[in-house]
């Protein structure tokens, strides 16, 4: 199915990617959490690499629960259908959204970067390098965090890093 408006569809996805759970004793309010569960997981579907890097942003800025239910697997299968450049270029131009949630989904998006392999990691690098110096850290220390005993403390390690200037390493 196609997307007829991305916005209301982002707008759609960042509400029902709050997902929530533990509702004891309260099968309306289970009902509920279930109910947009799987609104979340259609609208995920809905886009399947497709949208750009807008949709790769959204779908990473979507992922904000704690516990998921499972849910955020179809979301991370979605991200597997961007061409690589999209998924490196959207991961990153996503930075705000890596930082702010959960790191053990931000740890899955990144690791999902060095898998999918070298165009996805370099149009992660080259829009991390052009970040502001703020933002720079702030990645920097995401991944760092994953490299010391998470997601990219394998072979990923060191993958993800601003590209430099040749210029400025001659001197």
């Amino acid at each position: 199915m196609a997307i007829q408006d991305f916005d209301s569809w982002r707008a759609e996805l960042y509400e029902t990617g709050n997902l929530f759970h533990d509702v004891p004793d309260d099968p309306e309010a289970e009902e509920l959490a279930n109910q947009q569960m799987f609104r979340y997981i259609g609208l995920v579907k809905q886009i399947r690499g497709k949208g750009g890097v807008d949709a790769v942003v959204a779908l990473i800025g979507s992922m904000r629960a704690e516990e998921d239910e499972g849910a955020y697997e179809d979301t991370m299968e979605a991200l597997e259908y961007f061409p690589d450049a999209e998924l490196g270029r959207g991961a990153a131009l996503a930075w705000r959204e890596l930082v702010s949630i959960p790191k053990k989904f931000s740890g899955e998006v990144l690791f999902g970067c060095c898998q999918t392999g070298a165009g996805s990691v370099g149009a992660f690098n080259e829009v991390y390098s052009e970040l502001d110096d703020e933002a720079k850290r702030l990645v920097g220390e995401l991944i760092e965090y994953h490299e010391n005993g998470t997601w990219l403390s394998g072979p990923e390690r060191g993958l993800l890093r601003p590209v430099r200037d040749a210029f400025f390493d001659s001197l």
